[in-house]
């Protein structure tokens, strides 16, 4: 009766766990795992750490440099060898706003790194999802060619079993079988398809999506609930993350077309000296009165600056048209699955019909064949109809910048934050400093609960020192009263042997006092007197027992 119960606990939970398993995950949830987690989000993750560096680095510039230095002569033709320490300091007071001009530019260029981010998740998502919609085409490809070779298979069948009684029908069942054998060959081309879709997807996933995973991610997503949702406008190309990574990259030039303008003025500064010596301070001011690399820096500036505002227009443009392309090939794809599905109601019933003619001798072998082929076309082309409007909707989504919304995806580009890593580091700091022990309790063997059972601090006794130290091991303490009025400690890992001391003790901290316990019943272990009672109580207790050994 065990084993049967047994047994079927095992079944219930391979079952469970199976159901679990088939169920699998949907696309927004592997897009979720594979994104946060791809070395492409790292890098851009990385690189907004770079301009914030590059950022303080800037700002640094606005604060004084203060730098120290010794001489020391060598060879000196008026023989003077001295050692001369020195402090030397310098200060840009104005600049005509090159140096702030810097600090703005490397300020958007930070803002324009975190949108980078954001724009390498939502072309990441994009490609895994694009090879899972290939991998599901794949599979349902797959799928109708199976279907293709089943009816050849039985086609096959039962011309075997015709040619038995009429040999002269073998031509019929020899076109049979290479139809038979072409359609196998489909399938091997469908299934290298469907291996190396699901191969690309293990380079982002894992664990590896599993063919029984696949599923349309859109179902449940009509195609005028995508519109009404996510609407294509000014607003929502202006709010793409290829847009704003853009438009940060063009106020970053101009930023540094502006730097380059303000470093031909003069810079005012303020300069200090001191040594052994003397100590001064100076007013300086420079400016380069000729330097041939200024003017071709600005023009660089310049071209790149109208680079970056014509990339940025081609970005708003090639949006704005692959949503609204997107939305039109969507009604279109709809159209072609329901067209293919009733072209495939109707052929099916041909096929049957077909068949059944194909017994009484009325169709040839061939038209029976070449109805299973036209079946398969056309479940075919409502395969590809349907591949096609989950890439259109995918699209859509991909144009409006809401594939990351869509699958719930979370911001990573916080993740690259300098903000976040110092909090972060001070969450490891705070969950990794060391609690400190509690302290040793000693609890009492008698089975009454009552005010025996309290806990007790134990405290270790030292003759050279005035004050005990509390301690913290980690072992459990047992503590009973023997019959001569001792107080016994037991332990499981430790052995630790005080003995008591005879004349009354000065140093209370430095003992262990057990107070309203009651004597235990005597057991064998390992025991260690750690205190005698003071007082004359305890003498005379001590007298009067009588230790049970010397009765005997």
């Amino acid at each position: 009766m065990k084993r049967l119960i047994r047994i079927a606990t095992v079944t219930a939970f391979v079952a469970v766990a199976c159901s679990f398993w088939a169920s699998g995950r949907n696309l927004p949830q592997i897009l979720r795992a594979a994104v946060t987690k791809d070395p492409q989000i790292v890098e851009a993750q990385a690189n907004q750490r770079v301009a914030q560096s590059t950022l303080e680095q800037t700002e640094a510039e606005l604060w004084p440099k203060v730098r120290a230095g010794v001489n020391q002569p060598v060879l000196n033709s008026g023989g003077k060898y001295k050692f001369t320490p020195g402090v030397e300091a310098e200060w840009r007071l104005y600049d005509f706003g090159a140096t702030r001009a810097g600090i703005e530019r490397d300020r958007v260029k930070t803002q324009y790194y975190k949108h980078k981010t954001s724009e390498t998740a939502e072309e990441l998502a994009f490609q895994i999802a694009s090879d899972y919609l290939e991998a599901l085409q794949a599979r349902e490809s797959l799928r109708v060619a199976k279907e293709n070779l089943a009816r050849h298979e039985h086609i096959v069948k039962q011309l075997r079993i015709i040619l038995e009684y009429d040999p002269g029908r073998r031509s019929e069942f020899t076109q049979a079988e290479a139809r038979q054998i072409q359609v196998q060959e489909t399938i091997i081309s469908y299934e290298r398809s469907l291996g190396l879709a699901l191969r690309r997807l293990a380079r982002y996933v894992d664990p590896p999506v599993t063919e029984g995973e696949l599923a349309d991610p859109f179902a449940e997503m009509p195609i005028t609930d995508i519109l009404n949702k996510y609407k294509v406008s000014e607003e929502d190309a202006l709010a793409h993350p290829s847009y704003r990574a853009q438009a940060r990259e063009l106020e970053s030039i101009q930023a540094a077309l502006k730097a380059a303008e303000r470093s031909r003025y003069p810079a005012v500064g303020l300069k200090g000296e001191a040594n052994t010596n003397d100590s001064s301070v100076y007013l300086t001011m420079s400016v380069d009165v000729f330097n041939k690399a200024t003017t071709p820096t600005i023009e660089l500036q310049r071209h790149q600056a109208q680079a970056a505002q014509a990339k940025l227009d081609q970005i708003h443009d090639s949006l704005v048209q692959r949503a609204e392309v997107a939305a039109l090939q969507m009604r279109e794809d709809q159209s072609r699955i329901e067209i293919s599905e009733s072209q495939a109601r109707a052929l099916e019933q041909v096929v049957v019909d077909y068949e059944d003619q194909f017994k009484i001798a009325t169709r040839t072998l061939l038209d029976v064949v070449n109805a299973y082929s036209e079946l398969a076309s056309v479940k075919q082309l409502r395969v590809q109809a349907q591949y096609d409007l989950m890439k259109a909707k995918l699209d859509y989504l991909s144009a409006t910048g809401n594939l990351a919304q869509w699958a719930k995806i979370p911001d990573v580009s916080k993740a690259g934050d300098p903000e976040a890593d110092q909090e972060n580091d001070k969450d490891k700091k705070k969950g990794g400093k060391d609690k400190a022990e509690q302290p040793l309790k000693l609890t009492s063997l008698d089975g009454e609960a009552d005010d025996a059972a309290a806990p007790l601090d134990l405290e270790s006794y030292n003759d050279d020192e005035d004050e005990g130290e509390p301690y913290t091991g980690p072992e459990q303490v047992f503590v009973h009263v023997s019959d001569s009025g001792e107080l016994i400690m037991e332990t499981g890992n430790l052995d630790i042997r005080t003995k008591a001391k005879p004349q009354p003790a000065t140093r209370a901290s430095g003992k262990a006092v057990a107070q309203n316990a009651k004597p235990a019943p005597k057991k064998k272990s390992k025991s260690t007197t750690l205190a005698a009672d003071n007082g004359k109580k305890a003498d005379k207790k001590s007298k009067t027992m009588t230790n049970p050994r010397r009765r005997r």
